[in-house]
């Protein structure tokens, strides 16, 4: 993390940093600074034309104009919005900021976004060299990734292979399941969605996580899905009546052992191609 001077703005990126629809309109209005002679305040239109040739490097698929209408109402946000509908920078945020800082500030969530963006290639590219090794190997990996591999978002790659493997098992039985974006989703507590149930997913379930999303999404049947539970864990709570059935790790590495007895070929390529599918969507990757 950039050292700055101002205490504000050095809280605002680090609580912000990670939110690119926020960060990349902070940008944006912190470059036109940087014009000559600067620009201090700028137009929803004038935002999005430059956000929309940035939105890719920043992982965000389109601009939407609540994106900075979200942010101007917020108090802890360093937009503002004047009656005119035009927007500027707090000037506490930029108290006692050359210059000269302003551009190293830019600079550096520049950088760090273009870093995520390498690591996501690479880490797109390793998953497609999976699918090139021979079926055994590539069981094997896909369970790795179940029970091993991380990302900078925990529980991310357990919560994509484990819809992946889900996904596939169900859809030669005629299901449908879809899941939401970890990153992107306001979901409330819903991980994946199927005909009848909603799927909530985490990696170690213990009673508190239990209740919260019970809590989440009242009076909704659902079926949980997770990597391990917390020692000592009463599996009686799961007998709760909102509670269709659970999937763990063992079952879902059952239900892979069952994708390569059957069709293995087809079924691993449909696996992997989700995985990918659903990495692509998300901007959180292995450091």
């Amino acid at each position: 993390m950039i050292e700055i001077g101002n205490e504000i703005l050095q809280a605002y990126l680090k609580k912000r940093l990670d939110q690119p629809t926020v960060i990349l309109s902070f940008k944006i209005l912190l470059d036109l600074r940087l014009q000559t002679p600067p620009k201090i305040k700028a137009s929803k239109t004038d935002i999005e034309k430059v956000f929309n040739k940035k939105r890719l490097t920043y992982g965000v698929q389109t601009f939407r104009r609540d994106y900075v209408m979200r942010q101007s109402s917020n108090k802890d946000n360093a937009i503002e919005q004047t009656e005119d509908q035009e927007f500027y920078i707090r000037e506490n945020y930029l108290e006692g900021i050359s210059p000269e800082q302003t551009k190293s500030i830019s600079d550096f969530i520049e950088s760090y976004y273009h870093k995520k963006n390498e690591k996501k290639e690479k880490f797109i590219a390793e998953l497609r060299n999976i699918a090139s090794n021979e079926l055994d190997a590539i069981k094997e990996h896909l369970y790795k990734l179940l029970t091993e591999t991380e990302t900078e978002k925990r529980g991310q790659v357990f919560e994509i292979t484990a819809y992946a493997i889900l996904k596939t098992f169900y859809d030669i039985r005629g299901f449908r399941l879809n899941r939401f974006s970890t990153v992107y989703a306001n979901d409330g507590g819903v991980d994946y969605s199927g005909q009848e149930a909603i799927y909530q997913v985490t990696t170690k379930l213990d009673a508190r996580k239990l209740d919260e999303d019970i809590n989440k999404a009242p009076g909704i049947k659902r079926v949980l899905v997770f990597k391990e539970t917390v020692k000592d864990f009463d599996l009686e709570l799961l007998e709760h009546e909102l509670v269709l059935d659970y999937v763990d790790t063992r079952k879902l590495a059952s239900h892979l052992d069952y994708l390569f007895d059957f069709k293995a070929d087809t079924n691993s390529k449909t696996i992997l191609d989700t995985i990918i599918n659903e990495f692509n969507r998300e901007f959180y990757f292995s450091s």
